[in-house]
């Protein structure tokens, strides 16, 4: 029965392409969608979708919800830089800003989870230098930071962080992070400026 069962799967998987490319509408490929989640393996669905950018002749914005919904998978199959990779090659493609907004910010969360290293600091030096327009997501920023901190790229933390601080200036924590950087880069005239606007925040509140 196992062997039946896993047959099966295997053949529905290789029909998902062509379901996927009959489908009349968005609502039947959501329908195709949740069928194949319930019947594939996750990586083996993932790659099913990757490989419809090749197999399929569609826009970029088709192309960037396949990677969207292949790094879906590849996150169910415990494979977050898998899923980082086809997220930042699916924010490449995507052209609505809202949409961008949110595959970006999902892209940085599973470098974050994947570990954090170059590949994942040149994605995220890559998104926020795309469009002006995703500089104002405060989450986006506090992302790109958490990566760029720990490997020591203080330059782009500081920018980051101080964009950041403009657009949420309550943030004591976020000032705190651009004092200490500034300290470890010799920036002390900058240092003692914010620390004591910090410290009169502080006596006001």
């Amino acid at each position: 029965p196992q062997e039946i069962e896993a047959a099966l799967r295997a053949n529905i998987t290789e029909l998902i392409p062509w379901l996927l490319h009959i489908a009349r509408n968005d609502q039947e490929i959501r329908q195709v969608v949740v069928l194949a989640e319930q019947l594939a393996e996750p990586s083996v669905l993932a790659e099913t979708f990757e490989q419809l950018l090749v197999i399929l002749d569609e826009d970029d914005g088709r192309k960037s919800n396949w990677l969207v919904l292949a790094a879906k998978q590849r996150m169910a199959a415990d494979q977050p830089r898998l899923a980082a990779r086809d997220l930042l090659k699916a924010f490449s493609l995507e052209r609505t800003v809202k949409r961008k907004a949110e595959i970006a910010k999902s892209c940085l969360r599973a470098y974050l989870q994947a570990g954090i290293d170059q590949e994942a600091l040149k994605a995220a030096v890559q998104i926020l230098s795309s469009t002006n327009s995703l500089r104002g997501d405060q989450e986006l920023l506090l992302l790109a930071a958490h990566i760029a901190e720990p490997l020591a790229d203080r330059e782009h933390t500081l920018t980051w962080l101080e964009e950041l601080s403009l657009l949420s200036s309550e943030d004591r924590a976020i000032d705190e992070r651009i004092v200490r950087i500034k300290v470890y880069m010799g920036r002390m005239r900058e240092w003692m400026a914010r620390a004591g606007r910090m410290e009169t925040s502080s006596v006001v509140g």
